[in-house]
């Protein structure tokens, strides 16, 4: 039977696992909406497909320039 502080640093890892892999996929819509922006995407299209704001995909078109 795992120990309170082994299931807690347990826990601490599971949630770190977590927040890496949302990270991670974040990081790709951001890379996948870059490419869609040089491939001349709609901004409504890509924020659909991405599902990020529509403001943070502008902010991509303007730094892109």
């Amino acid at each position: 039977m795992p120990t309170f502080v082994e299931t807690w640093e347990q826990r601490g890892v599971e949630r770190g696992i977590r927040q890496g892999i949302k990270q991670g996929i974040e990081k790709g819509m951001y890379a996948v909406a870059k490419q869609m922006l040089s491939e001349g995407a709609d901004i409504q299209f890509i924020a659909r497909v991405t599902k990020l704001p529509i403001t943070e995909i502008q902010k991509l078109q303007t730094f892109k320039r």
